[in-house]
């Protein structure tokens, strides 16, 4: 599936932009507590009060000069607080989400290694993603519709023609993957402007993917032969540790069925799940697929010492996303 290897190739260059740090464990605690506090704002305070304003302010209004920055603030936060773990991070983004990620970068520039815009909006300084789309398709003429019809005139909701096959995804499990994650958004976030104040310039590594540009871009031979080469042979996979007291950190064999399959490439402690979480690369000649990973019983080499571990291919906490679009 022409997803999932894209999918791959973001993992693939976000973890090679990636740099890691040791965490004190004073460090981990400020960490921790900075994440939860701001999920709290967000979830308690800002959530309905930026639901009220969207509903009787127009996106000029100065409350709500809000929806592209209240988007931007939680990766800004995570990315202050994750200066404790490494010094720069990268950033991947898909359609709306380029202007998102454009404002968090003009924000924390500091804090970015590295932009990755795959098939995304780059809206300029006071232009909204409506603007920078243009007549595009008719799309926006059909938010702004779609609003007004069906979302009491501030939000756009989610189901047809927003939904999988709308996005033109036949693939039976790729279709029940992303109608699970598609939820009613504010029509503000693609209408307001982005301001900006010139700051992101300094975050000069960046690169740019569109799938449907003319003559393609270079790798999407590379991509569509692996699509069509079956399972993939290579896939990224996260682990969680059943002990609780082991850190671990990078570059730890991983063992299936007592035999190595792979090489964890970034790890730390998960808080929130009570014990080490790790990703790495799962290689198998017959492919990595859903059916093998489930199979295997899996354990972490670390020093010599082996700790038993469960794997999964979605996240281990809030897999579904059930937290943020409750």
């Amino acid at each position: 599936m022409l997803q999932a290897a894209a999918l791959q190739v973001v993992c693939e260059l976000a973890l090679h932009m990636r740099r890691q740090c040791p965490l004190t464990r004073r460090q981990v605690r400020y960490k921790r507590w900075v994440v939860l506090l701001n999920e709290l704002i967000q979830e308690r305070l800002l959530g309905p009060v930026t639901r009220i304003f969207a509903r009787t302010r127009g996106p000029s209004d100065g409350v709500l000069a809000g929806q592209q920055w209240r988007h931007a603030s939680r990766p800004c936060d995570t990315l202050r607080a994750d200066s404790l773990a490494r010094p720069r991070s990268p950033s991947t983004c898909h359609s709306a989400a380029g202007a998102v990620i454009t404002v968090v970068a003009d924000r924390v520039p500091t804090r970015i290694a590295g932009l990755l815009y795959l098939d995304a909006s780059l809206p300029s300084n006071g232009q909204s993603m409506l603007d920078f789309m243009g007549d595009s398709q008719g799309i926006p003429a059909l938010f702004r519709a779609q609003a007004a019809e069906r979302g009491e005139g501030w939000r756009v909701p989610a189901g047809l023609p927003f939904d999988a096959a709308g996005f033109g995804i036949d693939d039976a499990a790729d279709a029940a993957w992303v109608n699970r994650r598609i939820s009613d958004h504010p029509l503000a976030a693609f209408t307001e402007p982005v301001l900006l104040s010139g700051a992101g310039e300094r975050v000069t590594r960046r690169s740019y993917c569109a799938w449907h540009k003319a003559g393609g871009f270079i790798g999407r031979d590379a991509l569509r032969a692996q699509r069509d080469g079956g399972p993939l042979k290579r896939r990224l996979v996260q682990f969680l540790l059943d002990d609780p007291a082991p850190v671990l950190v990078h570059n730890e064999p991983i063992l299936r069925d007592g035999e190595r399959v792979g090489l964890t490439t970034s790890a730390g402690y998960g808080h929130t799940l009570g014990a080490s979480v790790a990703m790495g690369y799962l290689h198998c000649e017959d492919g990595v697929t859903p059916a093998y990973v489930a199979a295997g019983t899996y354990r972490i080499d670390q020093a010599n010492r082996v700790y038993s571990a469960r794997a999964s291919l979605t996240p281990m906490y809030d897999g579904k996303n059930l937290r943020y679009t409750s």
